[in-house]
């Protein structure tokens, strides 16, 4: 089993003033002793930690350095108001950054904390006072986290420390004194120059929060210049790479000024491809009836770059009017589930009908990249199938550069980590990775009256029925909606058919603008009636879990041969089956068989690459950088030298070759 962090170096909070009483009076609350337990798997902390609801740290046996100083961090920047605007990923990565296991945290511990989540910043030892967090490395190269009381001084030197941990010496929390190396006769082990200091916020209430403030409510109001403008002035380095609240929330606007950057003339010329009698008023008229997707940026009307194709899936008097189109033979998505219906009867188990995938997977940076020194170092994140279920014998054939790093199973997003230097920045650089899989169809055998009551105060339950704010949000209206779709219905898989049905019938498909510019995809599918499958699955498990359905996100590729692209679904909980795949996009078929019907709501297809088992989690390594798909990842990430590089900077290719294992009956 895993640890959960090293015990690290010496670092200080100073907490300042009227601030240190409130740290010190947290840290005195927690009573002497409870054992030091300092265990593979052991938590170390004396509480639970919470943040919105979900678990960011359990309560563990006993407790060890770290956790207690974590506990007491954590309580203190509650109440100043420091985590309200973090989210539950952030804070995960606080405390791995706090226990040491986070990047680039292994020395300074929690001023890199601190400072990375934009809650406090390092200071010097002679700003140091009671009140703050201290973390030091001994000589011996243990290391101890804790909460200074007072420093220890001879003659007006510092010579050690007094201070609050949980260590072995008190079996538990409890007071100790200990001394530097370098202080004569006192035999001391705590290397001063390895004591590092930072400080915890106070309240904010400071004119950045202000100007942020008024740099959302300007892009609300469609000044994105001026917005702009604000922004860069809470920049201090413009050349940096693109972390901070004020530097993502630039970058958010670039990308939304690209997402929605037709001019009407570019528009209607789009729309006369396939319609070449439209004409200005024909664009009034589907604008005045929401058919069009725009923005009104700069006082000036600019159009989704995908709004034309969407208009013929939203207005059936421009769809009436285009002109006939080919129509292709796609999959027979629909004949293949029957089929599957009719294997499942005689099947061992859910798993049925292999399918084996080949998977060439490349990504390519454009020459000539300004960040693109001779010598510069490039990080690129691959998709990679994950081991799940019906995912299974995975093997990497190749990849290039040879040396990588695969993501552990069940990593949120299951990725190929490579790496290379610039040659010669004129020319393109290639990652690639080779592997294959065998994904089986999963087709278990339903029946309602075999349904089991769920352990409400499990954490299962408890965490995938909980609000995940800003893309799952449990608001009144939306427990109301889910109370009208579900009635009185007590059955959960029942349930979770009527949402299902409901997603398929109420929030048809269309193209989607960036997630990454998209506050809520589950608020964005219900106020708009429409999303692309991340934004209907969202709004599946936004309201089975408003319906006390455990419900989670998945992700990955279809493979569907000749319609292979990206694909998001979800799933939710059913005892006893467990897990249970849903695909609220692909939705209820049209066929005359029920089972066919709802397939998709506890069954799912063979042709799929399953990648991501959650939305908005950290890379493998982490990325320095916001990430060009901050929510999902399907076609990859790329950064030089820290700084990241937009999907329109490289090129993908996905690859693809599907061979069925066995024979489905219409082919025997």
């Amino acid at each position: 089993m895993k640890r959960w962090a090293i015990l690290g170096a010496a670092v200080v909070l100073a907490a300042g003033s009227a601030d240190a009483d409130e740290v010190l009076d947290v840290a005195e609350r927690y009573a002497n002793g409870g054992g030091y337990h300092w265990t593979p798997g052991n938590s170390g902390s004396p509480v639970t930690l919470t943040h919105r609801g979900q678990v960011v740290l359990p309560k563990g046996e006993g407790s060890f350095c770290c956790g207690y100083t974590l506990a007491v961090v954590f309580e203190v920047a509650q109440q100043r108001g420091l985590l309200d605007n973090k989210t539950f990923e952030q804070l995960k990565r606080f405390q791995r950054d706090w226990y040491g296991d986070g990047p680039n945290s292994r020395e300074t511990l929690v001023v890199k904390a601190v400072e990375r989540l934009g809650i406090g910043c390092r200071v010097e030892h002679a700003d140091a006072q009671p009140g703050d967090f201290v973390q030091l490395w001994r000589t011996s190269g243990s290391g101890h986290s804790v909460v200074l009381l007072d420093w220890v001084r001879e003659g007006g030197e510092i010579v050690g420390l007094r201070y609050r941990s949980s260590q072995k010496s008190t079996d538990g929390i409890g007071d100790r004194t200990e001394y530097f190396a370098d202080a004569e006769g006192k035999g001391g082990s705590v290397v001063r120059q390895r004591t590092y200091v930072c400080r915890l916020d106070a309240p904010p209430a400071n004119d950045r929060d202000h100007t942020m403030e008024e740099a959302n409510r300007l892009v609300d109001a469609g000044q994105y210049a001026e917005a702009e403008e604000a922004l860069r002035a809470l920049i201090p380095d413009p050349t940096a790479p693109v972390a901070s609240e004020a530097a993502i929330a630039l970058e958010r606007i670039r990308r939304t000024r690209r997402e929605f950057s037709l001019t009407e003339e570019e528009l209607l010329a789009e729309v006369r491809r396939q319609v070449p009698d439209a004409d200005e008023s024909d664009l009034a008229r589907w604008r005045d009836a929401g058919d069009l997707q725009l923005r009104v940026i700069d006082g000036k009307t600019r159009y989704f770059r995908r709004a034309a194709s969407n208009l013929f899936r939203f207005n059936s008097d421009a769809a009436r009017r285009r002109e006939k189109q080919d129509q292709r033979q796609g999959f027979d998505q629909t004949g293949l589930i029957a089929r599957l219906v009719a294997m499942s009867g005689n099947a061992d188990g859910p798993a049925i009908y292999p399918v084996k995938h080949h998977v060439t997977y490349t990504l390519t940076v454009k020459p000539n990249n300004p960040h693109a020194a001779k010598g510069a170092t490039v990080r690129a994140w691959l998709p990679y199938p994950q081991e799940y279920q019906q995912q299974r014998n995975v093997k990497l054939i190749r990849s290039a550069p040879a040396e990588h790093q695969i993501a552990p199973p069940r990593q949120g997003h299951r990725t190929i980590y490579l790496e290379q230097e610039v040659v010669d920045p004129a020319k393109p650089l290639s990652f690639v990775a080779e592997y294959e899989f065998v994904t089986h169809a999963w087709a278990p055998r339903l029946n309602p009256a075999m349904v089991l009551e769920y352990d409400k105060i499990g954490e299962l339950y408890t965490t995938y029925t909980a609000e995940r704010a800003p893309h799952i949000v449990l608001d009144d209206p939306t427990r109301r909606l889910a109370a009208e779709i579900v009635g009185d219905e007590p059955n959960p898989l029942i349930r979770a058919r009527k949402i299902f049905r409901w997603v398929s019938a109420n929030i048809p498909w269309c193209a989607e603008m960036e997630y990454s510019i998209i506050d809520s995809l589950g608020q964005k599918g219900l106020s708009a009636g429409r999303g692309d499958c991340g934004v209907q699955g969202t709004v599946f498990i936004t309201l089975c879990r408003a319906a006390g359905v455990p419900a989670r996100w998945q992700s990955g590729w279809q493979t569907k041969p000749g319609e292979e692209n990206m694909h998001d679904w979800s799933e939710f909980y059913v005892e006893p089956w467990g897990w249970l795949p849903a695909d609220a996009s692909h939705g209820v078929r049209k066929h005359a068989d029920p089972r066919v019907q709802d397939f998709l709501c506890g069954g799912l297809d063979p042709y799929r690459m399953i990648v991501n088992l959650d939305y908005a989690q950290e890379l493998h390594p982490p990325k320095t950088s916001y990430r060009s798909e901050p929510n999902d990842f399907q076609r990859g990430e790329v950064e030089i030298d820290g700084h990241n590089l937009y999907f329109d900077e490289w090129n993908w290719d996905f690859d693809v070759h599907t061979e069925p294992l066995e024979p489905s009956p219409a082919q025997e």
